[in-house]
């Protein structure tokens, strides 16, 4: 009667290891389908990848975008720096003199984007960008003389990013230097003002118009 017993039993059980080793086979092949999949892909992307016009998304939930279109960009930074050594002045819109919101709105109007005069309000326009992500042709935004205030008093553009080092070069219109390049965040007066990134020119925007020189 045991003998039958442990038979029954073995019977019995003898489908249940049956399907469960071969849910771990099947899970086991499953992974090794993923891995030769990452790898393939990997190894295919080694030659093509370009960092600057990937897709991210970062964990704080800001908007997904290409990083960097030069064809868009380039021109941009080309005109922008064109004004280099221009004179700061307070409400000046261009393009004998500027204030720095006045630098950046002029420059974009140039090429088509429409930004408000005001530094406080272009921080409400385009997309928000992480500091991780910034590129050239992102906008940077600071506060104003006083460190306390998170409210916007000044903005710059990127010119361009040292991805071993995190530095950013900016051009922007300086009260006291005109339009000028400085970095982020070696420059202690910036860095402690800084408040965030827009993106304004995207990847997937309408084609840029023609500067009109």
């Amino acid at each position: 009667m045991k003998s039958f017993i442990t038979s029954v039993s073995v019977a019995l059980l003898a489908p249940a290891i049956l399907v469960s080793a071969s849910r771990d086979q099947t899970e086991a092949d499953g992974d090794d389908d993923i891995v030769s999949i990452l790898s393939a892909t990997s190894s295919g992307m080694e030659d093509d990848f370009d960092p600057t016009t990937a897709m991210l998304m970062t964990d704080d939930g800001f908007s997904e975008s290409p990083l960097f279109d030069h064809e868009k960009v380039n021109p941009i930074l080309d005109f922008a720096a064109s004004h280099l050594g221009r004179p700061y002045r307070s409400g000046g819109k261009g393009p004998s003199a500027f204030d720095c919101s006045g630098f950046t709105s002029y420059v974009f109007k140039k090429f088509g984007y429409s930004l408000n005069p005001s530094s406080s309000t272009q921080y409400t326009q385009g997309e928000p960008i992480d500091l991780r992500m910034v590129r050239p042709g992102d906008l940077l935004f600071f506060s104003g003389r006083k460190i306390s205030t998170t409210r916007v008093g000044h903005v710059a553009m990127v010119v361009d990013v040292d991805e071993s080092t995190g530095r950013i070069r900016f051009i922007h219109a300086a009260n006291g230097g005109g339009i000028r390049y400085d970095s982020y965040p070696d420059d202690p007066y910036y860095s402690k003002r800084f408040i965030g990134a827009r993106r304004i020119i995207t990847h997937d925007s309408e084609e840029t118009p023609e500067a009109d020189l």
